[in-house]
């Protein structure tokens, strides 16, 4: 079975012909399981930054941390710059590190550009 997103589709149309769900077909489990199955298949980067209680209620996504440090997740390196950016000198990047077994991309590759965003971000 597949799954599509529906913000891919350009147009969609009904067909005459119909289809049969497989018997004992499920889609609450099935769903709770693709869902679980895709997000630990994304590729992430986590940044480490120290940002004051202003910029943290704008940070995106779930945040660990106190003190004014948190790990933040991002889908990939250009999200994370992006979004850090925005902040200038109001947030520092401490360190970054892409996540074990992080699907596209490679971890190598992503390693590399990791500490190319730590010293940009530490260069302001």
């Amino acid at each position: 079975m597949r799954v599509y997103r529906v913000s891919r589709f350009a147009s969609v149309r009904v067909r005459e012909e119909g289809f049969e769900r497989p018997e004992g077909f499920e889609l609450a489990p099935y769903w709770d399981e693709w869902s679980r199955s895709f997000e630990a298949s994304r590729p992430q980067v986590e940044v480490k930054i120290r940002a004051s209680e202003l910029v943290r209620r704008f940070l995106p996504g779930e945040l660990r941390g106190k003190d004014g440090v948190y790990v933040v997740g991002f889908e990939n390196l250009e999200e994370a710059f992006r979004e850090l950016l925005k902040f200038g000198p109001d947030v520092e990047v401490l360190d970054t590190a892409a996540r074990e077994g992080a699907g596209r991309g490679g971890r190598g590759r992503g390693r590399r550009s990791l500490r190319g965003l730590t010293s940009i971000r530490r260069k302001h």
